[in-house]
């Protein structure tokens, strides 16, 4: 299975490459004049994107590939192919090389799927799949199903009200998102684009890892990371570099 250590290795080596192009690019949307909003549905406009009243200061613009939409911020929608673009810049992010090498070496610790062995070549095989199956899950849950389906793949923070509220916020928005009109729908985009990358995950597998069952247990394992990871940008948002 070298081609996919190799794989791994490749991402790694583009994340990498593309740090300081994607800070660049995130510092340059960060100074982006405000600019007008897309014609919407009538009286289907997100919350995040309009202001308080109607003689308050206007909201400032979060920037457009921003994973975590803020309540003092306004949304611009991601329409067509921005939501590919998106799904490119998650991609591209240097925090998924680490998220891959935990990822790898609690399933190198507990013997797991994909079934490399336990030497460090084995480990090597587990980081490329990891990255390749991250690779997978943003390009699908992120991109590919969000433009098919007309969903908003970012996370709105909810940031008031009881702990208990928030934190069953947090919890469903693996399950609910909103659409393009910013009404609150199923998040069809999360579960079939995860579902997606398990299941491409067979392809570069070992034989020892193939099967109905590898399927579900991925599938399972990547909903309970998102989950993890939305309680994360709702509690602690300082921590959102490391989303």
């Amino acid at each position: 299975m070298l081609e996919v250590r190799w794989a791994g290795f490749l991402l790694v080596w583009v994340c990498l490459g593309w740090m300081p192009q994607l800070s660049a690019q995130q510092s340059a949307l960060a100074v982006l004049p405000d600019a007008p909003m897309p014609q919407m549905a009538a009286g289907a406009v997100p919350d995040h994107a309009v202001s308080t009243s109607g003689s308050a200061p206007a909201l400032p613009y979060a920037p457009l590939y921003d994973r975590t939409i803020f309540t003092n911020q306004r949304a611009r929608p991601l329409l067509g192919i921005d939501k590919l673009k998106y799904a490119g810049v998650e991609m591209l992010r240097p925090i998924n090389i680490p998220h891959a090498m935990v990822s790898a070496e609690f399933s190198q610790f507990q013997g797991g799927d994909p079934k490399y062995g336990n030497d460090f070549g084995a480990y090597e095989e587990r980081l490329g799949a990891a990255m390749l199956r991250e690779t997978s899950y943003r390009l699908f849950a992120d991109g590919v199903f969000p433009l098919l389906l007309h969903e908003d793949p970012r996370y709105y923070r909810l940031d008031q009200g009881p702990a208990h509220k928030r934190l069953e916020y947090a919890f469903t928005r693996t399950f609910v998102t909103r659409n393009d009109a910013g009404q609150w729908v199923p998040n069809y985009a999360t579960l079939l684009g995860h579902a997606a990358g398990a299941a491409l995950a067979l392809s570069y597998y070992p034989d020892t890892s193939q099967g109905g069952g590898v399927v579900l247990r991925t599938f399972a394992d990547s909903i309970a990371v998102q989950i993890g990871l939305d309680m994360v940008r709702e509690f602690a948002p300082k921590l959102r570099f490391l989303l």
